[in-house]
């Protein structure tokens, strides 16, 4: 049982009537719709209903559950009942908050290689060391991306010729 479900497994067995068998009996009948009330409850909390509910919700479980194992595929698999085969194949997938976290995780690791290489060549921060605090990003991203302009020799330039115009002769 997932840890989320616990309290609300735990409020129904501790409101069910001595005697019952199940915690939950509303939905036991095989003429409830589960499809037609899992709608009813999404329009009341006003949001509109998607295709294939029931298949949707597994497939946000097993992606939450691939993020909480760090892609651990036979323990998830283990969990939701499909093969690892079905789970890569359909379920394994990267989102935009996925997308998000690796660029911003590349941004940080190009900063940290471009102060490493600042911290090699002195003159690109006019000569002197300097230790960035942690909490100042955006002034160590400002420093980082100049030094390593520097570093590179992609920086402007005087031109080969000179600053003066041309002159005939």
């Amino acid at each position: 049982m997932f840890p989320e479900l616990k309290p609300l497994f735990q409020d129904a067995f501790d409101n069910a009537k001595d005697g019952d068998v199940f915690c939950i009996t509303r939905y036991r009948d095989d003429s409830v719709n589960l499809r037609t009330q899992l709608t009813k409850i999404i329009r009341r909390a006003g949001l509109e209903p998607w295709p294939k509910l029931f298949q949707n919700c597994r497939a946000t479980r097993e992606i939450e559950l691939f993020k909480m194992t760090n892609g651990n595929v036979k323990a998830v698999c283990s969990w939701i009942g499909n093969s690892p085969t079905v789970a890569l194949e359909h379920y394994a997938q990267v989102t935009e908050a996925d997308m998000r976290e690796a660029t911003k995780t590349s941004l940080l690791a190009e900063a940290e290689k471009a102060a490493q290489n600042a911290a090699q060549y002195p003159a690109a921060s006019g000569g002197k060391w300097r230790q960035i605090e942690s909490g100042d990003a955006q002034e160590s991203a400002l420093l980082t991306s100049n030094a390593a302009l520097c570093a590179t020799g992609r920086h402007s330039e005087v031109p080969p010729r000179g600053v003066e115009p041309l002159s005939p002769g």
